[in-house]
């Protein structure tokens, strides 16, 4: 499937979508807009399904702020955030069924763990 490159910036109150390879340039007033916009003009100008083709949006800059790399750093943080937090959830787990096997009660397992009793419960229930 082709991919199209749109960089994206914002000019006065407008959301631009540049698609250079093609020569197109497309507005937006809200971001949320833009890939819509990008599509149907690239769809209009190739004569072709808007869900034919593959987008690879990129932003410009906004005055002094690298956008694109700042937003990699979030997703990257967010996934690893989410590794550590599976993983927490897998020795919380394993911490939960060691301690009730050995007779201590759900509400100071939830204590000792930093959590309710119901979710120590919802552990020893899995």
């Amino acid at each position: 499937m082709p991919k199209h490159i749109v960089e994206v910036y914002r000019d006065g109150k407008w959301w631009m979508a540049d698609i250079a390879a093609l020569d197109i340039l497309t507005q937006e007033r809200r971001i949320a807009n833009i890939e819509h916009a990008a599509r149907e003009a690239i769809a209009l100008t190739l004569n072709v399904d808007p869900l034919d083709f593959d987008l690879e949006i990129r932003m410009r800059p906004i005055s002094d702020i690298d956008v694109e790399t700042l937003r990699a750093e979030i997703h990257r943080v967010n996934d690893a955030a989410s590794a550590l937090e599976r993983e927490a959830t897998v020795r919380s787990k394993e911490l939960t069924q060691r301690l009730a096997q050995a007779g201590v009660p759900l509400r100071d397992i939830g204590t000792i763990i930093g959590f309710s009793h119901q979710r120590a419960h919802q552990f020893l229930d899995r």
